[in-house]
């Protein structure tokens, strides 16, 4: 899409309410009516920790004695806790359980007839299937939602950078500035103002017209932000003057008429979400800020970046997190910035691409009909950065699209949709794999990785 961005809201904090949403989900795609998929994330999330699980509110309050109400703290908190998770902070409650559902609908994994999406799916296979289903039936210590593992946290990544740009932008920042520096609510608000405003102009020619409406809301939105930021150069560069930017919301309105300090609710809302899931994915953290109480940290919106931030910033440098991005250059980003700076062995042969993506498509594939080929080769870089390799989602393109051309494999490989890597469905039948191999080495397969991958950018690979 040429819009890469999303309006987020003020209860997107932790990931892990996503990974419940589509647990529950039926995965044959049927529709569910709202009150039923709520009623199935209540239980055990919402349930009081005390009566539902007696081993994990033990354990909880065992470690916060001062923190934790036996009357009150609920599962979903008592997890948070009790996985010694970077933030303790979250936003849905019991009552406000329904926003979670907004949420998925929002970000993609659900659609408008609250059918688990493609992408829903995929994350969906990501997580341990027998541990969730002993969650789902009430055994709160069988999994906790709120500890990502490394492949949910490469899928969210990804899915992040694709859906918001500006989330990829505000890494990339935050990982040029000093080491030891710490922002608090306001320092970060005006990051991601800068870099709304700089998605918007760099996308800006390429809008196409049905998605003009949603980037109006975006420019409108960012020039409320940067009016509560008072960041005026960008006011004036789109033409507008700061006294006659009208502000959208109604505590800004009440400020402006009552002489009161002004409100940053907007600048907040789209702030605190895209922070804290950093903290999710461990691109900032809260730990060690000067607070008396260890816990404390982890209850206040400040944050700092981490080393996994400043390799970002390293490894990218000022290439834009565009689909060719995502496309041919996220493995190598990916395991290098969540690797510690380590480079993971590079998967280039096609036989072995060939292998992944059929280890990918045996998960992910659809019981009836062609598969997304996204799809397959989403879940293919996924699984190789997670245990310390690096395959390009291109490359999995690359082998697939040669195998259609000179039809190779035909009997084993089936095609239909088109040739971009997000219009092309594929069907694969048991023998791909050796039949890819022996066309290697029949010299009947000239496929070369490196001229079949889309552009690589330019960039130096860090040593």
């Amino acid at each position: 899409m040429s819009l890469p961005w999303t309006k987020f809201q003020d209860f997107y904090l932790r990931l892990g309410f996503l990974k419940v949403l589509v647990a529950v989900l039926n995965k044959e795609r049927t529709s569910a009516a709202n009150e039923l998929i709520i009623r199935r994330l209540l239980t055990p999330l919402f349930e009081v920790a005390a009566s539902h699980s007696p081993k994990l509110w033990e354990r909880v309050h065992e470690k916060y004695p001062r923190r934790a109400d036996s009357s009150k703290t609920t599962v979903a908190e008592s997890l948070i806790w009790h996985g010694e998770c970077p933030s303790l902070l979250f936003a849905i409650t019991k009552p406000t359980a329904y926003k979670i559902l907004d949420w998925a609908r929002n970000v993609g994994l659900v659609g408008r007839g609250n059918q688990i999406t493609e992408r829903g799916i995929l994350l969906r296979y990501l997580l341990p299937q027998e541990e969730v289903g002993s969650f789902l039936a009430g055994d709160a210590l069988a999994w906790n939602p709120f500890v990502l593992s490394m492949r949910e946290r490469v899928f969210f990544l990804y899915h992040l950078c694709e859906i918001d740009r500006v989330t990829a932008d505000v890494i990339r920042e935050l990982g040029a500035l000093e080491e030891g520096a710490i922002l608090d609510l306001r320092d970060a608000g005006r990051v991601v103002c800068g870099r709304l405003h700089g998605v918007l102009d760099a996308v800006e020619p390429d809008v196409r017209p049905f998605e003009l409406p949603a980037f109006r809301i975006a420019r409108d939105l960012a020039a409320t932000m940067a009016q509560e930021m008072e960041m005026h150069e960008y006011v004036t560069a789109r033409g507008f003057s700061a006294t006659k930017l009208r502000p959208r919301s109604r505590a800004l309105i009440s400020a402006a008429r009552h002489g009161q300090r002004k409100q940053t609710k907007n600048t907040d809302h789209q702030t605190v979400p895209r922070l804290e899931q950093l903290c999710d994915l461990d691109f900032v953290r809260k730990q060690g800020l000067g607070f008396e109480h260890e816990d404390e940290p982890r209850r206040r919106w400040r944050w700092a970046p981490t080393s996994q931030c400043r390799l970002w910033c390293q490894i990218t440098g000022d290439r834009a997190v565009d689909p060719s991005f995502l496309w041919s250059r996220f493995a190598r980003t990916a395991r290098y910035s969540l690797g510690n700076g380590k480079r993971g062995r590079e998967i280039a042969v096609a036989s072995e691409i060939a292998r992944s993506a059929w280890e990918a498509y045996r998960v992910v594939r659809r019981p009836v009909g062609h598969t997304p080929l996204e799809s397959v080769a989403i879940y293919a870089m996924v699984d190789a950065v997670a245990s310390g390799a690096e395959l390009e989602m291109n490359r999995v393109h690359g082998l697939m699209l040669c195998l259609k051309r000179l039809s190779v494999s035909s009997e084993y490989a089936q095609f239909a949709g088109g040739n971009r890597l997000d219009e092309m469905f594929i069907r694969l039948r048991d023998g791909f794999v050796e039949t890819v191999g022996h066309a290697v080495e029949a010299g009947v397969l000239p496929f070369d990785v490196e001229s079949a991958s889309a552009d690589r950018g330019g960039q130096p690979t860090p040593a």
